[in-house]
């Protein structure tokens, strides 16, 4: 059965990969910034982890460190949950809507070097994430880092250079599926569902979430000004290509 599960995670792994541009360029720089930013890194919390992409990566870079991962999906988290398994008791998955608070209580009062999400934190509505950053900056400790990588829509960028973004995006997702080596978006999910494994949590997960996007919108600038709110310093982007971008702060 752990063969299925690393076959799933490792679809899941092609069809993101193709349809994220520089991802594990992403996923490298972020973990880089974690290295040079601590001497030691004991705690990271990676928030919104799906099946544990960047979760295992952390695992192999930091084999010291315990981390915590969040996620509300319960397909994603029956993945991750498999997949980590052989990391023991440093690493545990948690099941959790990040809207709330009650994830809080799931932390064993500990405070971390590093918060990290990736292209996970557009599904959060604007007052429920200015709640979420007011809790990252409790939990971090003194000179702990937040960072989330995702597509930032920013004010700064004309429409023109919007819609170029968009445009080269949309060329390289498009790519990388025609060579058949990846799935999108639809065909991955039909996969999980013609697997016939998952036929409660996807039932679990219709009632979770509807049908559609489900991008708030919230725009680069809000995110850099409630992070700023909440008493952050240092925040701003430190990679980026088109509008896939990493925001830095710093507790």
């Amino acid at each position: 059965m752990n063969e299925s599960y690393n076959e799933f995670l490792s679809t899941w792994e092609s069809q993101q990969n193709a349809l994220i541009e520089m991802r594990e360029q992403r996923f490298s720089f972020m973990m880089n910034v974690i290295e040079n930013s601590h001497s030691k890194v004991d705690s990271i919390l990676d928030v919104g982890c799906g099946p544990g992409s960047f979760t295992i990566r952390l695992a192999e870079r930091f084999p010291q460190a315990r981390i915590y991962s969040i996620d509300y999906d319960p397909v994603l988290l029956r993945i991750a949950k498999n997949n980590v398994s052989k990391y023991g008791s440093r690493v545990r998955i948690l099941e959790y809507d990040l809207k709330g608070n009650e994830w809080l209580h799931a932390l064993d009062d500990e405070k971390f070097d590093a918060i990290v999400s990736t292209t996970a934190l557009h599904w959060i509505p604007k007052p429920n994430l200015k709640s979420l950053y007011k809790n990252f900056y409790t939990i971090l400790k003194s000179g702990g880092i937040f960072m989330d990588g995702d597509h930032f829509r920013s004010n700064n960028d004309s429409e023109y250079i919007q819609n170029l973004y968009s445009k080269i995006r949309d060329k390289i997702s498009g790519d990388n599926l025609s060579r058949g080596e990846a799935m999108n978006w639809e065909q991955w999910w039909k996969y999980i569902a013609d697997r016939g494994v998952f036929s409660e949590e996807l039932m679990e997960r219709s009632r979770r979430y509807t049908s559609g996007s489900h991008d708030q919108n919230i725009t680069l600038e809000e995110h850099i000004d409630i992070l700023n709110r909440c008493g952050f310093d240092s925040v701003g982007i430190i990679w980026q290509y088109l509008d896939n971008r990493v925001l830095f702060s710093r507790k």
